[in-house]
């Protein structure tokens, strides 16, 4: 149903789905609207990618200082498989809540949320000043790519930890 504070479309995909849709929407060939994501636009400050109409406005308070598009979007959010309970999915979820804030740093979101996420993002931050972001962004994809999606009966929504998608 309709959410009274809501006033888009969200889209949920797994993540091998976003990342397909991403490489379709680089060979638009609609040139009045456009997919933006951080991987696209460093300056893009949504932790989600957004496939928005250039021919409308719709300002944002989010996106009106930085170089985004701001005409009527849907968001495009992605999913990762996890453990089904116990003690293995709370330790993906910590980890996974430092994957996001690495991977898209417009503002740390999950600093509050989890006991040892702080020493888990200082971490992360050392190691991408030592590996490289890449790669430290490549591990974790890894990890979380590395659950048999046939016997998941789990996702986790990136940036939104505390929605359960069964």
């Amino acid at each position: 149903g309709f959410l009274p504070w809501d006033d888009d479309i969200d889209i949920i995909m797994t993540k091998e789905n976003y990342d397909k849709f991403a490489k379709i929407m680089e060979k638009c060939p609609y040139e009045d609207r456009t997919f933006e994501c951080i991987e696209k636009n460093h300056e893009y400050p949504l932790q989600f990618g957004r496939y928005t109409s250039l021919n409308t406005t719709a300002i944002t308070r989010s996106l009106a200082f930085n170089n985004s598009s701001a005409g009527v979007w849907i968001d495009i959010i992605y999913v990762v498989p996890a453990p089904a309970k116990g003690l293995k999915l709370n330790i993906i979820k910590k980890w996974f809540s430092v994957y996001c804030e690495i991977e898209n740093e417009v503002y740390v979101e999950h600093i509050n949320h989890y006991k040892g996420f702080y020493w888990r993002y200082v971490f992360c931050k050392a190691a991408t000043r030592l590996i490289g972001k890449k790669n430290v962004i490549r591990f974790f994809r890894h990890l979380f790519s590395s659950y048999n999606k046939e016997k998941c009966s789990q996702y986790l929504m990136y940036h939104s930890l505390f929605t359960d998608y069964r």
